[in-house]
């Protein structure tokens, strides 16, 4: 058997605040990173139901230095190719960066 080890990285946006906005970008942060807690325990909940060893890491920051800080001993690094909301990173150039740093295969599947 295997370990599935998932990383579920929150990338915080950048948002320029001036005096009109206020606290706006924090809220809006905010809003995002529940959204992100969400969408990982609906996949916990779906892990639980596999026949499969796993754990999960939630991470903030970059999400191919993330990756590239948890794959330590891995066999195989699987990355989505589909980001699920406008604006989100780049995820086949996180694939490109991921496969270009780290010595194990890696493996792109859409969402």
């Amino acid at each position: 058997g295997g370990h599935l080890t998932c990383i579920d990285v929150f990338v915080p946006r950048v948002v320029a605040d001036d005096y009109y906005m206020g606290s706006g970008s924090a809220w809006a942060m905010a809003e995002e990173h529940a959204a992100e807690r969400r969408f990982g325990a609906t996949y916990r909940e779906r892990l639980k139901l596999e026949d499969v060893a796993w754990d999960w890491v939630d991470a903030t920051g970059g999400i191919a230095n993330r990756l590239a800080d948890e794959a330590g001993l891995a066999d195989v690094i699987v990355t989505s190719r589909e980001a699920d909301r406008m604006f989100d990173p780049n995820l086949p150039r996180v694939t490109e960066n991921v496969a270009i740093a780290n010595n194990q295969p890696v493996v792109a599947v859409p969402n």
